[in-house]
């Protein structure tokens, strides 16, 4: 069990492990927005228990998912070439401590559930990989071991 935890550690990742990191950040990202996106009614009801929004908020909602795919997709293209897509990378950063410091607000105020907490939780996972790949993961495809 403790070779499986120690896998999580960044710090022994070569350089094709970080490639397919980042295409399970590209996945949770598109996993999440496509049907955020194809169902935002459903998609209101398990963030923040609102059973029927207004159009307006319906259509901010589904904004805010096009955008979590949009990121998802840079996120499949930093895949191919983490060391080339550091740009993507501090984007990734900066939207994911955006929306989970709002997560987190909303719902220690009530207005959203624990589905939004845990998807502030993942991207704060998340943002932890990003933040070491940028300051200590390898950026030389030739590193890889």
């Amino acid at each position: 069990m403790d070779s499986r935890i120690s896998q999580l550690a960044p710090s022994g990742w070569t350089y094709s492990q970080w490639r397919k990191f980042f295409v399970i950040a590209a996945l949770w990202n598109i996993l999440s927005a496509v049907p955020a996106t194809l169902w935002p009614e459903f998609n209101m009801k398990i963030f923040y228990d609102v059973l029927y929004g207004d159009d307006y908020a319906v259509m901010l909602n589904r904004c805010f998912w096009i955008s979590v795919l949009i990121f998802g997709i840079g996120y499949a293209i930093v895949s191919n070439a983490p060391e080339k897509n550091q740009g993507i990378i501090v984007m990734g950063v900066l939207g994911k401590i955006a929306v989970t410091i709002n997560w987190i607000s909303l719902v220690l105020d009530g207005d959203a559930t624990f589905v939004a907490f845990l998807g502030a939780a993942g991207d704060s996972i998340f943002t932890v990989y990003f933040i070491y790949f940028l300051a200590s993961g390898p950026h030389n495809p030739q590193t890889d071991s």
